[in-house]
């Protein structure tokens, strides 16, 4: 039991680590549209420790995550609202697994990925969208109807152009896999999508 207890300590704190390591060097693509919007790397490690750990511990690394942002950046509202991004993405994910298992008795990975993936997106759009409302009425008040039409209208492009992101490398990779193994083109959902109705 000790040893299981400081593998699952160890283990939160390397990919906390890994996660602020990325977030320091900088390695982010900036959204031109909202500077402030940027698809961060830095969530993967945090991701992974919920894949590979559990919630609690998803969520033990997210809030390590936070802690280390705002002492290494010196300000507390960005860290702060990043926290709040990553951590309703992994309630979000909780939920939609929960969601999966009430639909399927036994869901297959897949399914309960999709699921999860799709309430994480819910979940972090609406909490996003709440929060950022929040932030505007306390710093710009005045602004609130215009920034907040300009600030939703560009951030559902970075949502667009972030789901290409994620969607067209796993289909390039899938395209160039099932030309070279026959099982994958014969067996591989995306792929067998257009035979089965036909």
């Amino acid at each position: 039991m000790p040893v299981r207890r400081s593998i699952l300590v160890s283990s939160i704190g390397l990919f906390a680590g890994l996660a602020v390591a990325i977030t320091l060097t900088g390695f982010e693509i900036p959204f031109p549209l909202l500077p402030y919007l940027k698809f961060d790397f830095a969530e993967i490690p945090v991701i992974m420790a919920l894949f590979l750990l559990g919630p609690f511990s998803g969520l033990v690394t997210c809030f390590i995550y936070g802690i280390a942002l705002m002492a290494a950046r010196g300000w507390v509202l960005g860290p702060a609202m990043k926290f709040i991004a990553v951590a309703s993405t992994i309630l979000g994910f909780l939920l939609g697994t929960k969601a999966s298992c009430v639909v399927r008795k036994q869901p297959s990975t897949s399914f309960s990925f999709t699921v999860g993936t799709v309430f994480s997106i819910i979940v972090r759009v609406f909490t996003g969208t709440v929060t950022n409302i929040i932030v505007l009425l306390w710093v710009a008040p005045e602004f609130l109807f215009f920034a907040l039409l300009w600030s939703l209208l560009f951030t559902g492009i970075f949502n667009l152009l972030h789901t290409l992101l994620s969607s067209v490398p796993p289909a390039i990779i899938l395209k160039g896999a099932a030309l070279r193994i026959p099982w994958i083109s014969e067996n591989a959902w995306f792929l067998t999508l257009g035979k089965k109705r036909g």
